[in-house]
């Protein structure tokens, strides 16, 4: 097998990985979902919980040449199940890094708006989009049996 045949077989085998991936999340989102009855419920910092997540993605973006900004309102807490959450953070934000361009940005901000949590990323990707999420604060938590 020639060297072009090589290139070409690593780069099936790399778009099965990146596809496996998105599958695995996309899986992982969708039970998240469907099983939140059961998941354990706590109080925890939730601005602390974006910002650290989002501070694991800032030599990333560096060395993709991206400007990454980060605009968190602190001690906002939160009832839910902080390792789904953390997840779902970084899910949400290795998409916008993954589809913004080379050379672009990505913003994450963290606000209270009324009852609900506004958790906004935009990125300027082949489609400039802006995502918001809003997540309801469940406070006071329910104890832990």
């Amino acid at each position: 097998m020639d060297i072009g045949g090589n290139e070409w077989l690593q780069d099936i085998r790399e778009q099965t990985k990146r596809l496996a991936s998105l599958t695995n999340d996309l899986i992982y989102l969708s039970r998240m979902e469907e099983e939140q009855i059961r998941i354990e419920m706590l109080e925890f910092p939730f601005s602390d919980l974006v910002t650290e997540v989002a501070q694991s993605f800032q030599a990333p973006a560096k060395r993709q040449e991206k400007e990454f900004s980060l605009h968190v309102r602190p001690m906002l807490s939160l009832c839910g199940n902080e390792k789904e959450l953390r997840q779902l953070v970084s899910i949400l934000l290795d998409n916008a890094l993954k589809y913004s361009e080379q050379g672009g940005t990505v913003s994450l901000s963290l606000e209270r708006q009324g009852k609900t949590f506004a958790f906004r990323y935009d990125s300027n990707g082949h489609i400039p989009r802006t995502t918001s999420i809003f997540i309801r604060p469940l406070l006071p938590c329910r104890p832990v049996p």
